[in-house]
């Protein structure tokens, strides 16, 4: 029988061994997501961005992906579909 002593554990990746009956879990760490959105946070801040400057680029971005996908003419077509549903439902025009 082997108890978690008996288990390497990579420091880099595992934080702990837990051990459930016979059975050694290994298990990692919550740390690189933490350490991840920290870095995040400092490129922003260094860049001199906030949450809301990249919340104010999404529609662009959307809109650039889904016609690099969809291609102009389909996302075109689904603009004008779109902007006629909202003006029939809204009662505009009437």
């Amino acid at each position: 029988m082997m108890n978690k002593d008996d288990v390497p554990l990579f420091d880099h990746y595992v934080e702990r061994a837990e051990r459930i009956g016979d059975i050694v879990a290994q298990v990692p760490p919550d740390d690189p997501v933490g350490t991840a959105m920290d870095r995040a946070a400092r490129v922003l801040e260094q860049a001199g961005l906030t949450i809301d400057d990249l919340l104010d680029e999404l529609p662009q971005i959307r809109d650039r992906i889904a016609r690099e996908a969809y291609g102009d003419a389909f996302m075109d077509e689904l603009g004008r579909e779109y902007a006629a549903l909202y003006k029939q439902e809204s009662g505009a025009g009437d």
